[in-house]
């Protein structure tokens, strides 16, 4: 089987041959940087004793003044991340309990609790500059009674990892050009935190950079038992400079019975995920129960 696909190697070799500037334009529209459709309502409200976020006026949030470009990625900026958020909301209305692999600042938790009062959300995030971070927003919501942090990277096999931790905070398998250092991380598995808390997660987001195979396969249990839906961001770059085939993932979770679909509900083939001309694919998974 070969590592790339036929629309990969095609972009792969467009890229190479394009002047810089072509380049810089496409690398922007393939990040999701393109008009955003439907942006969301954002509004910051100063209390004198807190900053509120409002969102679409039905989602209230206390937060840092370090969240709102975090939230403006996710709200207002990025158009692949505003539809990501889209599909999210009724997913998140729908779960009971959710678990967020690669947390970063917990923004899907946050989002998460504010919209289900009898959720419970867990959060993993190895990144030692975003742990405080989050438990500072857990805390600042009055979430700690039904939102976990488990300060740890997720992966095949619980114990250690090292991992690049970037200029902007997050943590992930392939240094690049904005990593500051190298860290070594705990790694647990999905499948032994459900076992720990005694949770069946029903809504399941994977956002890690690269390392989704593993943390997929440290979720067996959860993904044959539970089926939860997951919210899966597939990194290609990062898996391809690993030597990993992305189609291994999508392989490992049709294996379980999933099938894919785009963040408007449209059914997708699974080499519309895995040979998509984008560095990274954002889709829902979801399979049978």
């Amino acid at each position: 089987m070969k590592l790339l696909g036929p629309r990969r190697w095609w972009r792969k070799l467009a890229t190479a041959l394009l002047p810089e500037p072509l380049k810089q334009r496409l690398r922007m529209r393939l990040h999701g940087y393109t008009t955003v459709r439907q942006p969301f309502k954002v509004e910051y409200i100063e209390q004198p004793d807190r900053l509120e976020a409002v969102i679409d006026d039905r989602i209230k949030l206390r937060i840092t003044d370090d969240l709102k470009p975090v939230l403006s990625y996710h709200l207002l900026e990025n158009a692949d991340c505003v539809e990501e958020m889209r599909a999210f909301l009724p997913l998140a209305e729908q779960a009971t309990v959710f678990f967020d692999a690669g947390a970063y600042a917990g923004v899907f938790c946050l989002i998460y609790c504010a919209l289900r009062p009898d959720g419970v959300a867990v959060a993993f995030e190895p990144s030692p500059v975003m742990i405080p971070t989050i438990n500072t927003l857990i805390e600042l919501n009055d979430f700690s009674n039904r939102a976990v942090l488990v300060p740890r990277a997720v992966g095949k096999e619980e114990g250690e990892v090292t991992l690049s931790l970037e200029q902007v905070g997050f943590v992930q398998v392939v240094p690049t050009e904005n990593t500051k250092a190298a860290v070594s991380v705990a790694v647990t598995t999905l499948d032994a935190e459900s076992e720990r808390m005694n949770l069946r997660p029903e809504l399941l987001k994977i956002d890690v950079e690269g390392y989704e195979l593993e943390a997929l396969q440290g979720a067996a249990r959860i993904l044959k038992e539970d089926k939860p839906v997951i919210c899966l961001e597939l990194h290609l770059n990062y898996l391809e400079q690993r030597g990993i085939q992305p189609r291994a993932v999508i392989d490992f979770l049709q294996q379980r019975g999933y099938r894919f679909f785009s963040w408007k509900g449209e059914s997708l083939k699974a080499e519309d995920v895995y040979d998509s001309i984008k560095p990274t694919v954002r889709v829902v998974a979801r399979a049978d129960r």
